[in-house]
């Protein structure tokens, strides 16, 4: 990792943090999404239109606005994402967010990175885990090391003296019960870990976004949340089609109407999607949303336009009612959801009243496991009870046979309703990526994300809680071959 283009300390701003203060005071925010580029762009180059895009995003006055920086160019060979930010000439950086990725990194460089962050004068960061490289299969995504975010979190937490303000990811676009609650148990054990605010995947099912608002009210959880928007161009349309975008997807009828609107001119595409952005930055507002962050504003032109747009729809849609009335209008009613028969928590979605009510599916109703789970699960406790407190070589024939040991340093059968976390091309054990199929799928093979049969096992056992408050920590990995 190169840091050798570091900008001085600033100690007199250290503990100064707008972009904390706007969220706790209840403004809503607008973020524009940069991501780090390729290294076949010079350094130097990538600075100098950084901060064309920052004197930008510096000149909007209706509310509070910074920059994203992050790393989803889906690539290997990119600039890290702390030295594309460095090239800031803004000394208010405690404005910006910066997204820190585990794909490729140990703890070691992780925190690295957010002393680099902090060092010059950065106050926010939402670490990932990380995207896998398009073209990889789940061999080859296995072969890398991703880092989980909660191992972040965790070390922040343990830290007595931090200006960090660190915040966590969550995708609510997800259709099963068992890919969304998995998502939910992940994202409350974030919140447990430290986690002050939220980002969502980005999406266009607004009863998604809707529903995660209400989860978070149902329980009590009331942290500012940020929801990710796309500016789409006919050529981001093609790419998520592709299924080149993780944790990203458009339904038949979404994409349908994004075909005929295709059939026009440029212009008139192009009119269309600022119009859904200003309806979903409107309704993120009204559903209790903190901000937005926009992806898709790669130009000085495209970000003034996006200020200009969200401020109007923001004092055109005062009233639910009246937003909800447009947007349906808007979308001639389009189905967004991905297939038939999808999973919604809530029942008469959207609610003009907008009160949170009980979610419409218990705990006690999510999916059985399968006779073969239950099997197995019996079979590894009875062979494997104490194999995290022993040595990682004990059993080891045995665990390589009834559950896929891929020989870890010390093992975490036990803690994982013995279900390998290795056996995750991601090696997660924490819980799901944000990178998981709508249909449960995860997102690099055809095949079921382990978490949802983590989760169905921890809902037989009546240990579901374990999902939010275990913290399950890294091991080191002798072969993820």
């Amino acid at each position: 990792m190169d840091h050798s283009l570091q900008l001085e300390m600033n100690f007199s701003d250290a503990v100064n943090n707008r972009f904390q203060e706007n969220l706790n005071q209840g403004n809503f925010i607008m973020l524009t999404e940069i991501n780090a580029p390729g290294r076949d762009l010079e350094l130097s180059v990538g600075h100098e239109r950084l901060r064309e895009l920052e004197f930008e995003v510096a000149k909007i006055s209706s509310f509070p606005a910074g920059i994203a920086f992050t790393n989803n160019n889906n690539s290997a060979d990119c600039w890290h994402v702390a030295d594309f930010a460095a090239g800031l000439v803004d000394k208010q950086r405690d404005n910006h967010l910066i997204y820190l990725s585990g794909r490729d990194s140990t703890i070691t460089d992780m925190t690295e990175s957010i002393n680099l962050c902090e060092i010059n004068g950065f106050r926010n960061i939402v670490p990932v885990s990380g995207d896998h490289i398009l073209g990889e299969n789940s061999k080859k995504t296995a072969k890398r090391h991703f880092n989980e975010s909660v191992h972040l979190l965790h070390y922040l937490q343990q830290q007595e003296k931090s200006n960090l303000w660190a915040g966590a990811t969550v995708n609510p676009f997800q259709y099963t019960p068992d890919n969304l609650y998995s998502q939910l148990f992940k994202m409350v054990k974030k919140i447990n870990l430290g986690a002050n605010f939220l980002v969502t995947n980005f999406g266009w099912d607004m009863l998604k976004l809707q529903e995660l608002r209400w989860y978070l009210d149902s329980r009590n959880l009331y942290y500012p949340t940020i929801a990710r928007l796309q500016l789409l161009t006919p050529e981001m349309v093609e790419k998520i089609i592709q299924g080149k975008v993780p944790g990203v997807h458009i339904s038949r009828g979404f994409r349908k109407l994004l075909e005929n609107e295709l059939r026009y001119s440029y212009n008139q595409f192009e009119s269309a999607q600022w119009r859904r952005l200003q309806l979903q930055a409107a309704g993120c507002r009204l559903m209790g949303y903190s901000g937005i962050q926009i992806a898709g504003l790669n130009s000085p032109a495209k970000i003034n336009t996006a200020a200009i747009k969200i401020s109007r729809a923001l004092a055109e849609f005062s009233d639910l009612a009246i937003w909800q009335k447009e947007n349906l209008n808007y979308l001639a009613k389009t189905e967004m959801a991905p297939f038939p028969y999808c999973f919604y928590l809530f029942e008469n979605m959207p609610n003009k009243e907008f009160k949170t009510p009980a979610p419409t599916t218990t705990l006690s109703e999510l999916p059985q496991c399968r006779s073969k789970e239950k099997i197995n699960y019996k079979l590894k406790k009875f062979l494997f009870p104490h194999a995290h407190k022993q040595n990682a070589r004990e059993h080891f024939i045995s665990k390589k046979i009834f559950a896929g040991c891929r020989e870890c340093s010390r093992c975490r059968l036990p803690m994982t309703q013995y279900i390998c976390p290795e056996t995750c091309p991601k090696g997660l054990a924490n819980g799901p990526c944000g990178g998981a199929r709508p249909d449960g799928k995860c997102e690099v093979g055809d095949f079921e994300c382990i978490h949802n049969a983590i989760m169905r096992l921890a809902a037989w056992n009546h240990e579901l809680d374990r999902l939010e408050y275990d913290y399950i920590e890294p091991t080191e990995l002798k072969n993820r071959n």
